[in-house]
């Protein structure tokens, strides 16, 4: 078949050729070359044969059967052209989609039938397919449109904890402006907090970004429980730890009338740094409070007394303490000393930037006096050494990471 040949045919004309090539001749390279021109040159890939079938899950039974006889070459034949039939699927459900989606039908039959992908993420980037539609109008990016990708492709739903530049709630906002298609949304990220951890191993930075694009800590689940209360139960300590940051709710009463601390203590394999942090969440949040409002040295150093835990996280961010002691602008020398020399505050402990308390020290801004003297203290403190220069995660020192933030009066004094 030529091109020029194929370019004279009907779209039904061309899947008939097509479905010729699928049925009797798909284990060579010439016939993927015949089927590729097919495709370009419009091939109706939803037409079925004689007897029913559709052609992806005609071909993907081929596969499945020379896998089972061990014909790898064969079964290798077979995905070539599967990848095919999905790529033209794929951008028919987008051109139906970009319709406004007015046949529900149509979109199905190309994800479930011809499994169309339903996220396209090399093409639309990390937001995916739900982000695209959520670009246009109300028309296109309809309830009904918006919840068929989120139940069709798990990776849509964890994107709506992604950002790229924006994120698809904001666009639902900006954009598509339907509250029905706001609030699903929101519902969903919500979901996503409160359900995912707990079917799979999500990374810490991950769930930062869902609660930083929006994911709420204090939504509650169909048996009553809050992200924080299942974390607790399950002992998932980092998870406790990132929630905490986020100021999720230790008072919090679920169905059984129990707070995660309840839950906690209810249970002897529960880590036991775990229920101390719990306990301890309310003098840590006295001390965040003091931090923030610049309170003197005196009462932050009672606060300390209580058994705050200087270790903790104290926001999204994952600052600790130090950090955002340093950030906040009312960090002294005497401060910086009880901080690590009496309460063992970690200087090496990163934020998500991957700043520690010296890079923390440098972005902060202060004036010449007080950089040089906060600055001479940590590198006084035992816990600096030479290997302190060297940021492994930024893959900077010190002097290149002055150098990129633009800091000069860092640089001299380093």
């Amino acid at each position: 078949m030529g091109t020029g040949a194929s370019k004279e045919k009907s779209p039904a004309k061309l899947a008939i050729a097509l479905w010729k090539i699928l049925e009797n001749s798909i284990y060579n390279n010439v016939s993927l070359s015949l089927a590729q021109n097919c495709l370009r040159d419009g091939a109706d890939i939803t037409m079925p044969n004689k007897q029913g079938a559709y052609m992806t899950p005609f071909i993907v039974q081929k596969k499945k059967l020379n896998q089972q006889a061990g014909k790898q070459y064969e079964a290798g034949m077979c995905q070539a052209f599967i990848q095919l039939l999905v790529k033209r699927a794929s951008e028919l459900l987008v051109k139906a989609l970009d319709q406004g989606g007015s046949v529900m039908t149509e979109i199905q039959f190309l994800a479930s039938t011809l499994e169309a992908d339903c996220y396209q993420g090399e093409t639309y980037g990390v937001l995916g397919l739900l982000g695209y539609v959520l670009r246009q109008n109300s028309s296109v990016a309809r309830l009904e449109i918006v919840q068929f990708l989120i139940e069709s492709d798990e990776r849509n739903k964890l994107a709506l904890g992604k950002r790229d530049q924006t994120t698809c709630i904001e666009l639902a906002e900006t954009v598509n402006k339907e509250q029905h298609v706001i609030d699903y949304l929101q519902q969903q990220l919500n979901m996503l907090l409160n359900k995912m951890p707990f079917q799979r191993d999500i990374p810490t930075e991950e769930i930062h970004q869902w609660i930083l694009n929006g994911a709420n800590t204090e939504w509650v689940d169909e048996n009553g429980d809050t992200v924080l209360c299942k974390a607790v139960d399950a002992n998932k300590f980092e998870l406790c730890q990132t929630l905490l940051a986020a100021n999720a709710n230790t008072k919090f009463q679920n169905k059984q009338h129990k707070t995660p601390i309840d839950i906690a203590q209810s249970q002897p394999s529960i880590n036991a740094e775990l229920v101390n942090i719990l306990k301890n969440q309310a003098v840590n949040n006295e001390l965040k409070s003091a931090i923030m409002d610049h309170t003197p040295v005196d009462v932050m150093r009672e606060i300390l007394s209580r058994r705050a835990d200087i270790k903790a996280i104290t926001n999204a961010n994952q600052d600790t303490f130090l950090h955002l002691l340093l950030l906040n602008k009312n960090a002294t020398p005497d401060l910086l000393r009880t901080f690590v020399n009496e309460y063992h505050a970690d200087i090496h402990a990163m934020n998500l930037n991957g700043h520690r308390s010296i890079e923390t020290l440098i972005v902060s801004d202060y004036d010449d006096q007080s950089m040089e003297s906060l600055a001479d203290e940590l590198f006084k403190l035992k816990q600096f050494t030479t290997d302190s220069f060297y940021n492994e995660r930024l893959k900077l020192n010190l002097l290149a990471f002055a150098d990129q933030q633009n800091k000069a009066n860092s640089k001299d004094l380093i």
